[in-house]
């Protein structure tokens, strides 16, 4: 298995990449909003289903925001556009956390309308972090 520091020192700058480099920060930026949102409900809700709901999504999307990056870094990302974070974790009811996370989830869906065919395996992850969310939001619609 790779190290982080293989990454690295493969990563070759893409020019193809460059149109979709503020949409990959987007969403990254947007997706450790709902980690940290995610986490800060779980402990709110009342509903264990709802709970457990929340802890297995916000465990997942981290890992999967992970996985992006170190993806887009073997492309020529440069996480220095990360830098200047910042999140507002305002808002942490259930009902806001429902609509932000469909808002987050269309980012991504533009994201990926963007995505040039070369990057395929970016494209991938982009999909499964849709397919997170909508997991979450269908165990929502449950509780």
């Amino acid at each position: 298995m790779k190290q982080f520091r293989d990454f690295i020192s493969e990563a070759r700058q893409m020019p193809e990449f460059e149109p979709i480099r503020p949409n990959i920060s987007g969403v990254v930026i947007d997706g450790l909003n709902m980690v940290i949102r995610g986490q800060i409900t779980h402990w709110t809700v009342k509903n264990y289903a709802t709970h457990e709901a929340l802890g297995d999504f916000y465990e997942t999307l981290k890992e999967q925001l992970d996985h992006l990056v170190e993806s887009c870094i073997a492309v020529g990302y440069d996480t220095n556009d990360l830098e200047q974070v910042n999140i507002n974790v305002q808002g942490n009811d259930l009902q806001t956390f429902e609509i932000d996370l469909m808002q987050y989830r269309d980012s991504i869906s533009e994201t990926i309308a963007m995505m040039p065919t070369k990057f395929g395996s970016i494209e991938d992850i982009l999909v499964s972090i849709q397919k997170t969310i909508d997991t979450m939001s269908y165990k929502l619609t449950l509780s």
